[in-house]
């Protein structure tokens, strides 16, 4: 099963503070949550930047996200270990 992690916060609040607890609990899982991750967070002009990889979020930097009031992320835990691709990883973004 995937894993999911999201912060609301009146303030900022540095993102690797927040993502290494949570890749940690992602590496620990007895279920593997290593078919890649994403993240979203609101930037400083009020738009979302997003992330997303198939690598592990355990094997990425996670300094490099900055600050953010808003995070929201996933680790990925594939079906049967089939479509790991970039494409498929949360969070999804449509823009119009």
């Amino acid at each position: 099963m995937c894993r999911f992690f999201c912060c609301k916060s009146e303030e900022k609040i540095p993102c690797e503070s927040l993502l290494k607890p949570f890749s940690l609990a992602c590496q620990r899982s007895p279920e593997y949550q290593g078919h890649g991750w994403g993240i979203a967070s609101l930037s400083v002009n009020k738009n979302f930047s997003l992330y997303k990889s198939v690598n592990p979020i355990w094997s990425e930097p996670l300094n490099l996200f900055g600050e953010s009031p808003l995070i929201l992320a996933h680790a990925r835990s594939a079906f049967r270990d089939k479509d790991i691709t970039v494409v498929n990883n949360m969070p999804f973004s449509v823009c119009k």
